[in-house]
Order: structure tokens, then sequence, then C-alpha cells
């Protein structure tokens, strides 16, 4: 005998919900509970919609992961820029405080030495002479990307140009 088994009248009255059909012939083996009417051969999904499910979210996924990726970057040098702005400012705050300590102005090159702290990932590294600065900043995840600011007249680091202006490339 089969594992299926043919329903008795008082299972029949309880689960009205259910109808037992038969699927190929009369035989007790053949019959299957549906629950909205005759079985049609197959139930669920089939294998070729599961998979053109799986290629729209994958196709989905990796649009996201690139977006993302890209917008990640652009938020790590816009960090290094706005660390750039605030060194420039904590420089002045420098060269102001040694003026006004009637010490002869000047800038340094120990980011330590200045009121500063640099965001997570990025490195701040100064040179200096007795008129001027240069700075550069670098992010860990961005590999080919510097950020450079400088005032006075020093050789600037790369990509400034302009004095007072933060450059990247």
């Amino acid at each position: 005998m089969g594992l299926a088994r043919q329903p008795n009248v008082a299972e029949s009255a309880r689960a009205t919900d259910r109808t037992w059909r038969p699927v190929a012939g009369d035989s007790p083996a053949a019959w299957r509970c549906s629950v909205e009417g005759p079985i049609r051969g197959s139930s669920g999904f089939t294998l070729i919609e599961m998979m053109v499910v799986l290629v729209v979210i994958g196709i989905l996924a990796a649009i996201a992961i690139v977006s993302f990726g890209s917008s990640t970057q652009k938020a790590q040098i816009t960090a290094m820029k706005s660390d750039l702005r605030n060194l420039v400012s904590a420089e002045q705050g420098y060269y102001a405080d040694q003026v006004s300590q009637g010490q002869p102005g000047s800038f340094t090159n120990q980011v330590s030495d200045l009121d500063f702290k640099s965001s997570p990932g990025v490195t701040i590294k100064i040179r200096k002479n007795a008129s001027g600065w240069s700075a550069r900043a670098t992010h860990a995840n961005v590999k080919k990307v510097t950020c450079s600011v400088f005032q006075g007249s020093i050789s600037p680091y790369p990509p400034a140009t302009a004095e007072g202006e933060i450059a990247c490339e």
C-alpha cells in the first residue's frame, strides 16, 4: 500500500477547507490533499522562476554595492578636506598665540602642538619653514587621492597650487 490514504467522512467534515482529489487513477495511494482545488501536477515555484528571482536580486545587490562604495570614498575625501580646513584654523591660532605671548610668530610641523584632532583613518603630514607651512592629508581607505593646502612662502605638497585653497587629486 502507498503512503497516502483516503480520508474518512469525519475527517472530511472537520476539514472543510481541504479537499481530497485523485491524482492519477482511483487507488488510495493516488489521493492527495489540496487546499485550493484539484492538483494540476505541481505546486510552488518552478526552478526557472526561482533562478529569475535570484538573478534579479543579484543585479540589485551589485548596483547597491557599487553605489555604496563610491559614496563611502566621497565621504572619506570630504573628511580629509574638513581636517585640512580645521588644520588651517589651528595653525593660525598657534601663530596668533605665539605673537600674543611676545614671541616671534612661528608655525609648527607637529600636529600634537595644535588644538586639533584628525578624523579616523586620516593622516596629516605638515612641513614648515620660517615664513609658511604646507600640509597633506591621506586616508587609509583611499589609496589614490591626496589633499593638500599651504600658507605663506613654502613649496607646497602637491596638488595645492593656490595659497589657502584645499586641492585634491
